[in-house]
């Protein structure tokens, strides 16, 4: 059965730019996969939206705020390696 699964994930500021995060997603996702869910979707804040687009993820829907904070809701259809 399709459904939709959901993460939260937030890289803290002394751990940015060690790939930590493309490692999350990517563990993530595989946790996902075989738990049978095919789609993952969050919402990402917009300074990070083209790391989740290099990762894959499409933007859907407008911008809105979230705790004063532009996010935008992003997903990907996941594929079994």
């Amino acid at each position: 059965m399709d459904h939709p699964n959901r993460i939260k994930k937030q890289c803290f500021p002394p751990y940015r730019g060690k790939h930590l995060g493309k490692e999350i997603l990517e563990t993530a996702e595989q946790m996902i996969l075989a738990d049978g869910g095919t789609k993952i979707t969050l919402s990402a804040q917009k300074r990070v939206k083209l790391f989740y687009e290099k990762n894959g993820y499409t933007a859907q829907g407008d911008e809105y705020l979230d705790e004063f904070c532009p996010h935008i809701h992003m997903s990907k259809i996941l594929c079994s390696p």
